[in-house]
């Protein structure tokens, strides 16, 4: 999740220049990112 959530800042804070290959690049990551996602959404629910 670390690092979903270093390239979440590039993109929002434009930390650095967006290369779109890496933003394809990071998209095989999705299916991981939901089931963190819905991990965390079971914990707040709890």
């Amino acid at each position: 999740m670390a690092g979903s959530v270093g390239f979440r800042n590039v993109l929002v804070h434009g930390y650095a220049d967006v290369d779109d290959r890496l933003v394809v690049d990071n998209l095989a990551h999705l299916p991981a990112l939901r089931g963190d996602v819905r991990a965390m959404t079971a914990l707040l629910d709890g």
